[in-house]
């Protein structure tokens, strides 16, 4: 999402060092990583005035044209508003997704199987990459029985998640581990874990391809994912390809990848916020026409569940075996 900024300061309801950044913006906090040099993350709580809705963020680097998460939050009460209110009090909204990318992800393995709606339904789900915990709080809050595992190697995001985002970890099924996600997926190898679905949604300061990083959909890493897949799973990837000019040459060469080690992959685009969505599976899919069409009949069904965004709707599945590769 882009949207232009100015520095302003506010004495009115929050502290001096709580800083107003615009009409509609305020930054709550800075902090920068312990891990990553000369990068910080600031805490944004925006107001939209069409959608009516307050929102928190997640901004890197002071460049405030980017979110790099997004959370609704509950008013209050119906007459609560942005500012004569504290946002720092409102509570964060995890019963929705609001980013069009990120529904897609959590959608994605239930959509492409046709699991089961119903909120009982379980299974192993690994996240690499925490943010704001958007997508894996959002499943949690929905489906108790789902075990769910997110590795962040960042521990300055840890602690805004938790502290800024209302992301609670516990010892039964919803964990967060402190460490790069390759080493994540090694040790499932070595302990004999398999997933349900793995969601790859970590970015890097790659200026041709921002997500995933090269680490994620290298030989090694993109083998031994096969290794924790179940046969039936569905590994979901974050593709934000930055360079407009080779746009479609970056796009085909990360697609080549995958599809050298997974035979079908399934992918749509979110025109609002420039991401594809990437799923591969270990298993050919071979009425493709007729999986497209069953597949966003299945979105369909769970945007109307899951109360996600109508534009959804709209969202075009293709699915895509090597040979496709040479028709986009």
């Amino acid at each position: 999402m882009l949207y232009k900024y100015r520095y302003v300061t506010t004495e009115y309801l929050y502290p001096k060092e709580i800083q107003d950044i615009g009409k509609n913006a305020i930054v709550l906090d800075r902090i920068c990583s312990n891990y990553f040099p000369n990068t910080c993350y600031s805490v944004v709580d925006r107001y939209f005035e069409e959608e009516d809705l307050v929102g928190r963020s997640i901004v890197m680097n002071d460049d405030y044209r980017f979110m790099e998460t997004f959370v609704g939050l509950k008013k209050p009460n119906k007459d609560s508003f942005f500012w004569t209110s504290d946002t720092r009090l409102w509570e964060i909204d995890h019963d929705k997704i609001d980013s069009e990318y990120v529904a897609i992800m959590a959608s994605m393995p239930f959509f492409v199987h046709s699991k089961n709606l119903n909120y009982d339904y379980n299974g192993n789900f690994l996240e690499i990459g925490l943010g704001g915990g958007s997508l894996s709080m959002f499943l949690h809050s929905h489906f108790k029985n789902l075990n769910i595992t997110v590795a962040e190697i960042d521990g300055s995001m840890i602690e805004i998640a938790k502290r800024y985002f209302n992301v609670s970890e516990n010892n039964k099924n919803y964990r967060i581990l402190r460490e790069d996600g390759e080493k994540t997926i090694e040790d499932a190898v070595k302990n004999g874990m398999v997933y349900d679905s793995i969601t790859i949604d970590a970015c890097g300061n790659d200026t041709n391809v921002g997500c995933p990083t090269y680490n994620f959909i290298k030989n090694s890493t993109l083998n031994n994912i096969k290794k924790i897949l179940k046969d039936r799973g569905i590994v979901n990837i974050n593709l934000l390809v930055i360079n407009d000019k080779d746009h479609l040459t970056y796009f085909k060469k990360v697609m080549n990848q995958l599809l050298t080690h997974f035979p079908t992959c399934i992918f749509t685009f979110s025109e609002i916020e420039l991401n594809y969505i990437v799923g591969c599976v270990k298993y050919s899919i071979e009425n493709i026409y007729e999986s497209e069409i069953l597949f966003e009949e299945n979105l369909k069904n769970i945007v109307d569940k899951w109360n996600l965004s109508k534009n959804l709707y709209k969202a075009k599945i293709k699915i895509m075996n090597k040979n496709g590769l040479d028709d986009v």
